[in-house]
């Protein structure tokens, strides 16, 4: 739950994630990409409470 999080920070903030993210992947560093997709992973975790590797890992991902 986002207590003192505006929606429009937390668009801002998947905005500049998912914009680092297409750099680094454009980049064709796959190492760097997943090292980055990890590290937004564990922000969105620690900020949401959501564990994305969890939901991520199961067969019917998307």
């Amino acid at each position: 739950m986002l207590l003192s999080t505006t929606e429009s920070d937390v668009l801002s903030e998947a905005k500049r994630l998912g914009e680092a993210l297409e750099t680094v992947k454009a980049d064709g560093d796959e190492e760097a990409f997943s090292a980055l997709v990890t590290q937004c992973n564990e922000e969105l975790g620690n900020k949401l409470g959501v564990d994305y590797g969890d939901i991520c890992s199961s067969s019917d991902c998307c």
